[in-house]
């Protein structure tokens, strides 16, 4: 069975150029010396070469001058055994155009017969805008990929992602491929309802978007945190949700620790039989443990937030604002005081007050150290 096409009878290259002109795409006719028969107006608009100019012309014409020679081995071995194929399968092909550029391009080799002849249609298809689309892409994932940051671009209507640059393939421990067959609800710790939900915030949001923190799970089962920056973007009629995540894992840990510690401190300072508080340059408390509580707020209540004057009174802050302050120029100071607990009983109470530097060396506040001494007193 015959692969080549054959032509009506009596038909000429002639009467072909009509029918190249209908055709959506730059179209040459070669015949079987390799030489140009005709070519239609949209090839004459890709190589910038006048009808006249090609015509007669070898079809290495418009090969770069370097693959000109090996052309012609190829042309030949293709008139010895023709059939419709893709030229260069595998290759970047360009044509060259008339001022000297090359034209990256596709070419379609189809044998026809007219009459005796085997000529060969070369169908192009001009590449430019896909190789401007492509670079633009690379230049495009070069910009994800360079970023420390997880980003990920899902589709709304399917839940799957549609690209991830490389700082999410490890973080997460997935190849690109691995991590384009899933979706978010793969990897975070959330059901796809509860992303649903998520996402109708997110489209609520517009341009300002949404952030919060999420477990997230990687592919050999361990969990970190991210904290997540989401965007709604429109591509035409399609709607994606553009995701930052950023690795906070070390962050949460620390948090946990310190937490931890307090904890920790907490219990042991609750259960030692001393009055223990810490206030701010402001003179307000940020922490007392059960014993400074008991004192001065009752079971069950707490000083924290509250100023130093409001607890033990303007009459008494007055005694001891001189003390306060020579503390927070960076002195350590000791003295005894009469003090009321919240029940209205009189109590004697040795005070240490020691200055607490922060990371600077600025004193930050005041750790207040008390011990009820009144039965001590009346002993003596």
């Amino acid at each position: 069975m015959s692969v080549e096409k054959s032509l009506p009878s009596g038909t000429g290259t002639d009467a072909l150029q009509p029918l190249l002109d209908y055709a959506p795409d730059p179209i040459l006719i070669v015949g079987p010396d390799g030489r140009i028969l005709c070519g239609n107006q949209m090839l004459v608009d890709l190589v910038g070469y006048t009808h006249e100019d090609l015509i007669g012309q070898p079809v290495e014409f418009l090969v770069p001058q370097a693959l000109r020679e090996r052309h012609v081995s190829h042309r030949l071995a293709f008139a010895a055994a023709p059939h419709t194929r893709r030229m260069g399968s595998g290759m970047e092909l360009t044509a060259q155009h008339r001022d000297g550029t090359e034209i990256p391009v596709e070419i379609i080799l189809r044998p026809i017969r007219l009459g005796a002849d085997a000529l060969v249609c070369c169908g192009f298809r001009d590449l430019r805008e896909r190789k401007r689309a492509e670079n633009e892409l690379r230049r495009f994932r070069l910009a994800m990929d360079i970023v420390v940051d997880s980003i990920y671009l899902t589709d709304l209507a399917t839940m799957r992602f549609i690209d991830v640059n490389a700082a999410a393939c490890r973080r997460l421990g997935h190849s690109r491929a691995e991590l384009l067959k899933l979706g978010p609800q793969d990897v975070l710790a959330t059901s796809r309802e509860q992303l649903r939900r998520e996402y109708d915030e997110v489209l609520a949001a517009g341009e300002q978007g949404v952030v919060f923190e999420r477990k997230y799970r990687m592919s050999d089962g361990s969990e970190g945190w991210t904290e997540i920056h989401r965007h709604v973007l429109r591509a035409n009629s399609e709607l994606l949700i553009a995701t930052l995540g950023r690795d906070i894992t070390k962050r949460k840990r620390t948090e946990q620790e310190l937490h931890d510690r307090a904890a920790q401190l907490q219990l042991i300072t609750d259960n030692v039989p001393a009055m223990i508080a810490y206030f701010d340059a402001a003179y307000r408390y940020q922490y007392a443990n059960r014993e400074f509580n008991r004192f001065y707020a009752g079971e069950d209540a707490s000083v924290v937030g509250r100023t130093v004057s409001e607890m033990i009174g303007a009459y008494n802050w007055e005694t001891i604002a001189s003390n306060v302050e020579r503390t927070l120029a960076g002195e350590s100071v000791r003295f005894e005081a009469t003090r009321r607990d919240w029940q209205g009983s009189l109590r004697i109470v040795d005070t240490s007050l020691v200055p607490r530097r922060d990371q600077t060396g600025r004193i930050a506040g005041v750790y207040v150290f008390l011990l009820d001494v009144t039965e001590r007193k009346r002993s003596e």
